[in-house]
């Protein structure tokens, strides 16, 4: 997101591992 981009990353990165 715009106000999250630091959980935007991580979330991703989870999804990747995921």
């Amino acid at each position: 997101g715009m106000r999250d981009q630091e959980i935007e990353i991580y979330y991703r990165f989870i999804g990747k591992v995921e």
